[in-house]
């Protein structure tokens, strides 16, 4: 079993697909055993809500990664 978490507000909306590959390592590099497209689908969902900070705004958000970063303010004397 593997696990992967994804922190919320990482991921911008939209559908995402992830692969699955078994690969071994020698002297001559990598060799892969067996590799599926696709294995996993997920689908990002963004509602329209300050806390999503879209804050009403209905376009398209270009990108893939859009997480939600604290910024801090200080004024400079």
């Amino acid at each position: 079993m593997a696990i992967c978490n994804i922190p919320a507000h990482f991921l911008n909306e939209g559908t995402y697909f992830v692969g699955l590959a078994l690969t071994t390592y020698s002297e001559t590099g990598f060799h892969v055993n067996f590799f599926e497209k696709n294995t996993l689908s997920l689908n990002a969902r963004d509602p329209l809500t300050e806390e999503s900070g879209r804050y009403g705004y209905t376009g398209t958000v270009l990108g893939v990664v859009r997480p939600a970063l604290n910024w801090q303010l200080e004024r400079i004397r």
